[in-house]
């Protein structure tokens, strides 16, 4: 990221370093609480200098020419919460994941400061069945609201359906694994 060279990706981007980013710092606080099959989680970041990619026309000569190089964020606060249920029955254990993140993020573009502070939510669900004769099953199934992540804007939700069917070999040593991922899209 520091290079002060300018590479070659293709016919339309250029990507360069930028020697004069400055170091990033995090300072964060987090809580962790967990009973039995329980857990939650809450925690408060302040960011300062993440380096972020930026994109803007090579040239007035060749404005379809985009130029990409990392510069450094103004600070910004960000935050998080989750809870975990994870309980065992028998041979299933179900788990379900809610977690929510959000942000006060400003950002500097074309058209002056723009504000990103949507928050984002995501929800897990999943299943593992341990079978006899070491077989192992997994349905699962996961959700992200759209919302802000530091510079990106999600402009959609997205959800995925997951399954696997797994057999270990050699007391655990060898596993075979067929998985489809994101079932349905």
């Amino acid at each position: 990221m520091l290079r002060s060279s300018v590479y070659y990706e293709n016919k339309y981007t250029l990507e360069g370093g930028n020697p004069l980013l400055t170091p990033e710092y995090d300072d964060n606080i987090v809580l962790n609480a967990a009973w039995k099959w329980l857990s939650y989680t809450v925690g408060y970041s302040h960011n300062k200098n993440q380096p972020t990619m930026f994109s803007e026309p090579y040239s007035e000569e060749h404005p379809e020419v985009s130029y990409l190089y990392p510069i450094g964020q103004k600070p910004y606060n960000s935050w998080y919460t989750c809870i975990n249920v994870s309980p065992t029955i028998k041979c299933w254990t179900p788990s379900l994941s809610v977690y929510l993140r959000g942000q006060n993020f400003k950002a500097d573009t074309k058209d002056g400061e723009r504000t990103l502070n949507h928050p984002i939510a995501s929800l897990g669900l999943m299943n593992h069945i341990a079978l006899s004769h070491d077989w192992h099953l997994d349905a699962n199934y996961t959700f992200q609201s759209k919302g802000h992540a530091s510079n990106v804007k999600l402009l959609r939700n997205q959800q995925s359906f997951n399954f696997t069917v797994m057999k270990q070999w050699m007391k655990g040593k060898l596993e075979t694994r067929l998985q489809l991922q994101d079932a349905f899209n």
